[in-house]
């Protein structure tokens, strides 16, 4: 069973949205890794299922992590230590529909 692709989001953002059970690629524009936790969230990936950190930009090219969302359709929360002047908002949502 292949998992369903659904683009890319950048991982300092304060929300985004995603299909219940597809792939998503996380994109880390910073120039230091930025790491994401769970914190009081509920997790919103099924891979990886804990803590995980997304390296820095190399030159113009962002650091990416593939997850995989859950199954559910519902929100969701991670956070991030990383991030830069007005993405420092914790936690991100993430809508699964």
């Amino acid at each position: 069973m292949s998992t369903e692709t659904n683009g890319t989001r950048i991982v300092c953002s304060n929300s985004w949205q995603g299909t219940a059970g597809s792939m998503i690629i996380l994109e880390n524009h910073k120039k230091d890794p930025v790491t994401v936790s769970q914190g009081a969230c509920t997790w919103p990936f099924s891979d990886p299922t804990s803590d995980f950190t997304i390296e820095a930009k190399q030159g113009g090219q962002p650091g990416v992590y593939s997850v995989t969302l859950v199954d559910t359709p519902g929100s969701y929360c991670y956070h991030t230590t990383g991030c830069g002047p007005g993405e420092l908002t914790n936690p991100k949502t993430v809508i699964i529909a």
